[in-house]
């Protein structure tokens, strides 16, 4: 061997790659990551460059080396279900829900099956506890802004009553509730009484259409269902996120009361209770599915009823990630709660 000697370990860098270089003395090594600084399953390179004075040595080196590389790789492994999170002004986490496709739908539950494209989007990490809802609602009704019901902690709470969801609104609620968040954040609200976006909805009950929705601004709303049924699965095809059974459930989800949200564990997303606790108000009017590929569906143009989603814990036998319930959207239950999204951040 002459002059310097270099070893090299590559795995299917894709074309989307980019690098970051780390050095000690006579060793560098290069580890790939996509363009916003995330890591990608499995798609790395690691060099190991040994100078001339040190190939004599790499022999008694070479176990340590490939202990070496051995733990980076399984911290790489072990990180590619971390997605990045971010805490908003008003303590809400949120979680980047990465862009891609999967197939919504279930059979004999929810057909027909068909393809959907999801673009990146935010999604709360938690569903909103009573606490984020009571200090959100005390500064919009000072603000403009009025409501049908105040809110409840939770349905028969267990635990911190504040840190259970927020229960017992109805839709209209749970969207002026967005926008209400979204103006004492600075941000642009996301919902309006016309399709020129120029009156931001803040009082009454109006049957809003998706051309009235900003959708790609950086104010707070519901996710869509096929957002919230993405995020839930969090890459899964089985019946439930954990499996095809609800044996491993309770671990997920619980049963008979509310409890503070995030108490149980997260999918593999590290998103909390989108099976269980509450019901969640989504975007979307209820209507039967196309069986067309679809990109970023809002939902149907027209309909009186509104899509809830996320099961709750007084019927867990209805906790499958395609479960499609509905309601109209002046009910209140003791266990419809909201989770937010937010295209841009």
């Amino acid at each position: 061997m002459k002059g310097n000697t270099t070893f090299v370990h590559q795995l299917n860098v894709d074309d989307n790659t980019s690098f970051a270089e780390c050095s000690v003395p006579s060793i560098s090594f290069t580890i790939g990551t996509n363009r916003d600084g995330r890591r990608q399953n499995g798609s790395f390179l690691v060099s190991i460059h040994l100078s001339k004075g040190m190939r004599h040595m790499y022999k008694r080196m070479a176990g340590v080396l490939v202990f070496m590389f051995l733990c980076l790789v399984a911290g790489l492994a072990a990180s590619t279900n971390q997605l990045t999170e971010e805490i908003g002004r008003s303590g809400i986490v949120f979680v980047q829900i990465p862009s891609g496709s999967f197939i919504m739908g279930q059979s004999e539950l929810a057909e027909p099956l068909h393809r959907v494209e999801i673009s990146q989007f935010h999604l709360a990490k938690y569903e909103i506890t009573y606490q984020q809802w009571s200090e959100v609602y005390d500064w919009a009704v000072t603000h403009g802004y009025d409501f049908t019901n105040p809110g409840e902690a939770g349905y028969n709470p267990q635990g911190n009553r504040d840190l259970n969801p927020v229960a017992d609104i109805n839709w209209y609620d749970a969207v002026k509730w967005c926008n209400a968040l979204s103006e004492k954040e600075g941000r642009t609200p996301c919902y309006y009484l016309d399709a020129k976006h120029q009156h931001p909805y803040r009082k009454g009950r109006f049957a809003l259409k998706n051309e009235w929705v900003k959708w790609k601004t950086n104010g707070y709303r519901l996710p869509t269902e096929a957002e919230y049924e993405y995020a839930e699965r969090a890459g899964s095809t089985t019946r439930y996120h954990w499996g095809e059974k609800y044996d491993e459930g309770a671990k997920y989800s619980c049963l008979v009361r509310s409890h503070p949200v995030g108490s149980r564990l997260p999918n593999n997303w590290g998103l909390y209770d989108m099976q269980g606790n509450v019901y969640e108000w989504c975007w979307d009017r209820y209507g039967d599915y196309s069986a067309e590929p679809q990109i970023d569906p809002v939902g149907p143009r027209d309909g009186d009823r509104r899509v809830v989603r996320g099961g709750t814990c007084c019927q867990y036998n209805l906790l499958e990630s395609a479960r499609r319930l509905n309601s109209v959207p002046v009910l209140k239950l003791k266990y419809y709660g909201l989770r937010i999204a937010c295209s841009v951040r």
